[in-house]
């Protein structure tokens, strides 16, 4: 209706979610136009259809009642020129507008008749989705990302430049993944970038063969990467760098105990990390907690294959994901993040990093010596708790002034959160392999 438009939710009718579900699973990333961007900007080139720096090889026709006749011209000239042109469980029936006419309706027929059912068609019309489409896409094209063993919760979009293919990885799942991921490019260099860590590291190669590129690949709860497959050489990233947990674990010091924690004026002394909801007089605390201890390292910890982290756990899932919440359609995961709900680390006075998501460590190594080490961990969480801790205002007097232009939402959701490190707190050591 007027003023209410919701581009996601026109899309979902229009595309429906099983068609992009179906792409996906086939190994394909996707982009979604309109009739005036083809007219505008769309060109066919050599069996691609172009949108500026952008070629698609294929189209797919969502299930449509109408199309303009000029936008099944312009892709008829596409299927012509070699691209591949498939539709899904019905053709449109005619063109759009009270104005059209009889003889646009009919040319619209005749288009249809040539592409998709003519004895040398070069559009091809697929009933309904299933194993049926996805074996038809990967038979007209070279899937561009497969991942061993497949997860729906693996996704995936690429984008290419005049230097390299960049592809950016995503596990939506609660659950760690690791595995091998084929792309449909190769070059001189394949680049693994953390983009929360801002780490870049050779990748680990497991193969290249026919065009395309076999990577080993782990990524953590929710953990995403990108990978950068350069035409040329990059020396700075030339290193061969193991990532976790494709390393082995040489050593462990268990540092969930005896830390000092400062919340604003208040000092406590934690025989073992709580929440600071269950410190006394710290329930309402919203803002930075510091947390500091001291730890002996010998020379075990240290040498040019052996890498330090300090691991805050894991964090588990408490319930479905993603699910939807509130108002405004979107989504959240439900987690129990053992940092609530983001932390500085500094090693010996050096910050050394951050953490606000899995995974939750960061790397120590370049910081720590042999003997004596200071760490400091600076926490922050939400303005929640000391929401929580006020009595909720009272707007009566306003509502009488002005009348009751609104209503407060939400405050039943209003209460103190856990807070701080949760634990279990391990350095690591690893070997790399």
């Amino acid at each position: 209706s007027l003023g209410q438009v919701d581009l996601i939710r026109v899309l979902a009718r229009l595309v429906p979610p099983e068609l992009v579900g179906s792409v996906l699973d086939a190994g394909f990333s996707f982009d979604v136009f309109d009739d005036q961007a083809l007219e505008d900007r769309g060109r066919t080139e050599q069996g691609a259809l172009i949108f500026g720096d952008l070629r698609y090889r294929a189209v797919i026709l969502p299930p449509l009642e109408t199309m303009p006749v000029r936008t099944l011209e312009r892709l008829a000239e596409f299927a012509r020129r070699g691209g591949r042109l498939i539709a899904v469980g019905r053709l449109p029936e005619h063109a759009p507008g009270f104005g059209t006419s009889a003889a646009e309706h009919a040319r619209l027929q005749d288009i249809l008749r040539e592409l998709f059912h003519s004895p040398s068609a070069p559009a091809t019309l697929v009933a309904k989705l299933g194993p049926d489409f996805i074996e038809l896409l990967r038979s007209k094209l070279v899937p561009d990302v497969e991942f061993q063993p497949g997860s729906p919760e693996l996704g995936f979009v690429h984008r290419e430049t005049s230097f390299a293919d960049i592809y950016f990885i995503a596990n939506t799942n609660a659950r760690a993944w690791q595995g091998e991921v084929t792309f449909r490019a190769t070059g001189q260099s394949v680049v693994v970038c953390d983009a929360v860590t801002g780490s870049m590291e050779a990748a680990d190669i497991a193969r290249v063969s026919g065009g395309r590129t076999t990577l080993k690949l782990a990524l953590e709860p929710f953990g995403s990467r990108l990978i950068i497959i350069a035409r040329s050489r990059w020396e700075e990233a030339s290193e061969k760098k193991t990532s976790w947990p494709a390393s082995d674990v040489a050593g462990e010091l268990d540092l969930s105990a005896n830390w000092e924690l400062e919340l604003g004026s208040k000092k406590f002394v934690l025989p073992k990390l709580v929440s600071w909801t269950e410190l006394e007089d710290a329930e309402g605390y919203s803002g930075v907690g510091v947390y500091r201890r001291t730890i002996e390292l010998g020379p075990e910890w240290f040498g040019k294959q052996r890498r330090v982290y300090l691991d805050f756990g894991e964090g588990k899932a408490t319930g479905p994901v993603p699910q939807p919440v509130g108002r405004g359609g979107g989504y959240a995961a439900p987690w129990e993040a053992p940092v609530r709900e983001a932390a500085v680390v500094l090693v010996n006075g050096e910050r050394v990093g951050a953490v606000w998501c899995p995974p939750y460590r960061v790397e120590v190594t370049s910081a720590l010596r042999a003997g004596r080490n200071e760490i400091e961990i600076q926490v922050g969480n939400t303005a929640m708790n000391a929401m929580a801790a006020r009595a909720l205002p009272d707007y009566r007097l306003l509502w009488l002034r002005y009348g009751r232009r609104f209503e407060p939402q939400d405050m039943e959701r209003v209460r103190a959160l856990p807070s701080g490190l949760l634990g279990p707190v391990r350095l690591s050591r690893v070997e790399l392999r």
